[in-house]
């Protein structure tokens, strides 16, 4: 199974069915995170940074994202 761009793992692809509001918010608390950090270039901040990266991809302007 699939975890990620060609990377294979044990764990399943997470099916997350978030709404614009609840994206919008997480978005919100990884900017505040990496913003944050002392550590900018740490691997946990550049993990974090990808994952907003995923969430501001552009979903449509109604439907869910994620």
């Amino acid at each position: 199974m699939q975890a990620g761009v060609g990377l294979a793992s044990h764990i399943p692809v997470m099916d997350l069915r978030l709404t614009n509001e609840q994206v919008d918010l997480l978005i919100a608390e990884l900017d505040q995170i990496i913003d944050g950090d002392r550590y900018f270039l740490s691997p946990r901040i550049t993990a974090l940074r990808e994952i907003r990266a995923l969430l501001k991809i552009p979903w449509g302007v109604d439907s869910d994202r994620v």
